[in-house]
């Protein structure tokens, strides 16, 4: 989903502008491309992991005969990869565009353009992609103004708890961010309530040889809190809660950039598994919202009532995704003659 945030947001305007749009997908994302009006070329499954897929991407794009390829870099990466590869092989432009810090490093294709979230991603982009033109056009994690209207719900718990705070999680760490937050909590102080957001797409995967999905097994882990922990399932999309909650932990979200630019506490759980999933993914030691000054990195349990919110001078290095700045640095590397 973070992948088709800047993607699909980029294919909807080049579509505006008169260009013809082929749209390959895969996962949630499908479903965000036919909401937008779409008729997907190919879809691919929910997820490839489970519902394994096959597509020759090589003939594909021999009958297209696109002037660029434009791909994401989705986590895990798969037909992003597969066509980034081909079209390289096929000399045909290749843009990347990131949702998070140093995307680049879930693809070994070599881009041609590389639309970055800022200055810092930029050079973290440079060090694996030198030759390639990086442009940048703002995060995706981070809201344009009065484009999210916090969810009223929360002012209804507030009726019954001082403090909400939001977890988001979904992958093969949540366990360990799962236990290492309820280890937080019961050092917690405050008439406090914790709402779980799990990742839709892995929430839903059944765990091999136990009939149960993931989903199922997180809940349960919660359950010793007892009331403490509401769910909100009427609720579809997560950044309305949590801009009205108080404050947001996970790993390394995305919604943690949106937490912090909301001016509210924000912590990344700094687990072992999550640091080795973020090395492999991205190469990256820390995680970037942190490295900006905008996030708390927990690694020992705290008591999260003490935590503080991240200060406006680097909340403000912040800055939401301009669809029209990517369209102008597609067109851009679309129409340059030469490799950048």
């Amino acid at each position: 989903m973070g992948s088709a945030n800047v993607t699909c947001p980029l294919a909807v305007k080049c579509r505006e502008q008169g260009h013809d749009v082929v749209v390959i997908a895969e996962g949630l994302a499908a479903g965000i491309f036919e909401k937008a009006g779409f008729n997907l070329y190919f879809k691919g499954t929910v997820n490839f992991a489970d519902e394994p897929f096959t597509i020759d991407a090589y003939s594909v794009l021999r009958k297209i005969k696109p002037n660029v390829v434009v791909t994401g870099l989705g986590s895990p990466i798969n037909l992003e990869q597969q066509f980034g590869l081909v079209a390289n092989e096929l000399s045909i432009k290749l843009i990347e565009c990131i949702d998070f810090w140093c995307g680049v490093n879930r693809s070994t294709a070599n881009p041609y353009g590389v639309l970055v979230l800022d200055e810092y991603d930029a050079r973290l982009t440079h060090q694996l992609h030198p030759a390639a033109g990086k442009l940048v056009v703002g995060n995706p994690g981070v809201p344009q103004s009065g484009s999210i209207i916090p969810a009223p719900e929360i002012a209804d718990l507030r009726t019954e708890f001082t403090t909400v705070y939001t977890y988001v999680g979904g992958g093969e760490r949540t366990a360990d961010e799962i236990e290492f937050l309820i280890a937080c909590l019961k050092l917690t102080t405050g008439n406090w309530c914790l709402i779980p957001r799990f990742h839709p797409k892995h929430a839903k995967r059944e765990v091999p040889g136990t009939g149960r999905t993931y989903g199922d097994i997180w809940t349960k882990m919660f359950a010793p809190l007892g009331s403490r922990v509401v769910y909100l399932p009427a609720i579809s999309k997560s950044d309305p809660i949590v801009i009205a909650s108080d404050a947001t932990f996970s790993s390394w979200s995305t919604l943690l950039t949106t937490s912090a630019h909301a001016g509210k506490v924000t912590a990344s759980l700094w687990v072992p598994s999550a640091r080795d999933e973020l090395k492999e993914l991205t190469g990256l030691d820390q995680v970037p919202v942190v490295e900006l000054g905008c996030c708390h990195s927990l690694t020992e349990p705290v008591d999260l009532s003490g935590l503080t919110p991240p200060a406006a001078n680097n909340i403000a290095k912040l800055k939401p995704y301009n669809v029209e700045m990517a369209y102008k640095a597609l067109m851009h590397f679309v129409a340059d003659p030469v490799q950048p």
